[in-house]
C-alpha cells in the first residue's frame, strides 16, 4: 500500500474536504458519546482512493497513517448501539451474523411474540463492503463503523438493526440466490451494487433469470403447471396478460362466411430451416424444405390459400422466398392483423416463434391453432408430460381439438389431417 506523501498538499486538502463531507453526510449514524472526536485520514493505494475513520489516534497509528494527514472532527450524536441487543454488540463473523438473523426470520415467520417490529422484513446485503466491514476492514467505504473494539461494524447495518429489520450478508452468488428462493416473501429491500428496492426481472421465457432466480423472475405464462419433467420456471412469479381488450373489438366471423384461408404464423424466413419445423426433412436438408411443394399441392387439392406476413430475411442465408404455395402480405397494424386472422379458418404454427400471443388471439377470434410438438418420449409418445411444443401453455393447460391440434414434427400425414379438420370444423370464440 502506498500512502499520501507530504509533498502533495493539494491532494491532502481535497482528501480533508472529502472526509469532512463524508462525516457530516453520515453524522446521524456515527456512534460516539456526546463530545467525542473522530479522526479521519485519506490514503491512496493500488485500488484507489480511501478514507479512514476512527475514534482515537491510536487506531490511525495502528493503520500506519501519518497523523499529519488526519483531520479531527467533532461529533455530538448519541450512540445508536446503546439500544441494541447483547448479541448484536458482540463481534460476529458474517456466518454468525447470518445465523442470528435466520433464527430471527424463522421466529418471525412462525409468529413468535419475541419478533421485533420489522423483524419479518428482510434486507439482503450484497454489497461486498458490508462483509468487509463485518470482518474488520476500516476502509472509507465503511465510514463510519460503529466502534473499533470489538471488531468494527457498518453504521448502516447498526441503523437497520435498530429499526428491527432482519439482514443477511452476501456469501457468494449461490448463497444469495438461495436466500431469494427461501425468503422471497420476506424481502423488503435489496442493497447491492445496482437496484435499491425489491426488484423483479421480467422474462418471456420459461426459466429463472440469474443470479436472483425464479423468485424474482416475472413470467407471462404459468410455468408452475408445467410437468415435473420440465421444471424450468416453476418458481417464477406468474403475471399473465390478456388479448381480449382488442380481440373482442374485432367482429366474430362465422366459419361459413370466411374464405378458405390458412394463416402461417412465422415472422422469420429462417423458421422454415429449423429442425422444429413440422415438415423438416432430416434427409434432404434445408434445400428440400424450401422446395417442398406441400402447401402448393394442399392448396390445389383442398382449395385453400396459405397467407403469411412478410418474412424477415435475417439469418436466412441466401433464401428469399418461403416454400411454394405461401402468399405474403405487407406488415399490418394489430387491428388489421386481427381482422386478417378472423378471416382465416386456421392459424398454422411452424415451430417458431415459441409462446407467441397469436394463438391466444386466434382462439379469441374463433380460429383454431395447429401446435407443433417438437420433443416427446419416443417410447411413450402420447404422454404430454414429456411434450415440448411451440406453445407449451396450450399443451399443459389441456387445450385440445377442435381448438388446438397438436402435431408432432415430421408427421406429414398428421399435419395434413389436422389442416383438413381445422379448416372444416367451426369453433366459438
Amino acid at each position: 500500500m502506498s500512502y499520501v506523501p507530504r509533498g502533495r498538499p493539494r491532494l491532502i486538502a481535497y482528501a480533508t474536504l472529502i472526509c469532512l463531507l463524508v462525516v457530516f453526510q453520515f453524522r446521524n449514524f456515527l456512534p460516539s458519546s456526546s463530545g467525542s472526536k473522530y479522526q479521519l485520514a485519506a490514503l491512496v493505494d493500488e485500488t484507489g482512493f480511501h478514507i479512514f475513520c476512527a475514534d482515537d489516534p491510536q487506531t490511525l497509528k495502528d493503520l500506519h497513517v501519518d497523523d499529519k494527514n488526519a483531520t479531527e472532527v467533532q461529533i455530538t450524536q448519541e450512540p445508536l448501539y446503546d439500544t441494541l441487543s447483547d448479541a448484536w454488540r458482540k463481534g460476529l463473523t458474517p456466518e454468525e451474523f447470518n445465523d442470528m438473523f435466520e433464527r430471527q426470520l424463522a421466529e418471525c415467520n412462525a409468529g413468535s411474540a419475541s419478533c421485533p417490529e420489522n423483524g419479518d422484513k428482510l434486507i439482503p446485503l450484497d454489497w461486498h463492503h458490508f462483509g468487509l466491514a463485518a470482518r474488520g476492514s476500516v476502509r472509507g467505504e465503511h465510514i463510519c463503523r460503529q466502534e473499533t473494539h470489538p471488531p468494527p461494524r457498518s453504521s448502516k447495518i447498526d441503523a437497520m438493526h435498530k429499526l428491527g429489520y432482519s439482514m443477511l450478508l452476501s456469501l457468494g452468488d449461490v448463497v444469495f440466490d438461495h436466500w431469494f428462493k427461501r425468503y422471497h416473501k420476506n424481502v423488503h429491500l435489496v442493497i447491492w451494487e445496482g437496484p435499491k428496492e425489491k426488484i423483479f426481472h421480467a422474462s418471456w421465457w420459461n426459466g429463472p433469470v440469474e443470479p436472483l432466480g425464479g423468485s424474482f423472475t416475472l413470467s407471462p405464462e404459468p410455468y408452475n403447471i408445467w410437468p415435473p419433467m420440465q421444471p424450468w420456471g416453476r418458481e417464477n412469479y406468474y403475471v399473465g396478460y390478456t388479448v381480449e381488450p382488442t380481440c373482442l373489438n374485432t367482429p366474430f366471423v362465422p366459419l361459413t362466411q370466411r374464405p378458405r384461408q390458412a394463416y402461417i404464423l412465422a415472422k422469420y424466413l429462417r423458421f422454415f430451416m429449423d429442425e422444429r419445423y413440422p415438415l423438416s426433412d432430416p434427409m434432404g436438408g434445408v434445400p428440400a424444405q424450401f422446395n417442398d411443394d406441400f402447401y402448393l399441392k394442399f392448396s390445389e387439392e383442398e382449395d385453400v390459400t396459405f397467407v403469411a406476413g412478410e418474412f424477415d430475411l435475417f439469418w436466412a442465408q441466401n433464401y428469399t422466398q418461403p416454400p411454394p404455395g405461401i402468399t405474403q402480405h405487407p406488415g399490418l397494424q394489430r387491428t388489421e392483423f386481427q381482422k386478417t386472422i378472423s378471416q382465416s379458418r386456421v392459424v398454422v404454427g411452424i415451430g417458431n416463434p415459441i409462446l407467441s400471443p397469436t394463438p391466444y388471439e386466434a382462439l379469441c377470434l374463433g380460429v383454431p391453432f395447429i401446435n407443433p410438438i417438437v420433443y416427446w418420449d419416443k417410447n411413450d409418445p402420447s404422454n404430454k408430460n414429456f411434450w415440448e411444443g411451440q406453445h407449451g401453455a396450450l399443451i399443459h393447460e389441456g387445450i385440445d381439438e377442435p381448438h388446438v391440434y397438436h402435431v408432432k414434427v415430421g408427421d406429414r400425414e398428421g399435419f395434413k389431417a389436422a389442416l383438413k379438420k381445422a379448416i372444416n370444423t367451426p369453433i366459438d370464440r
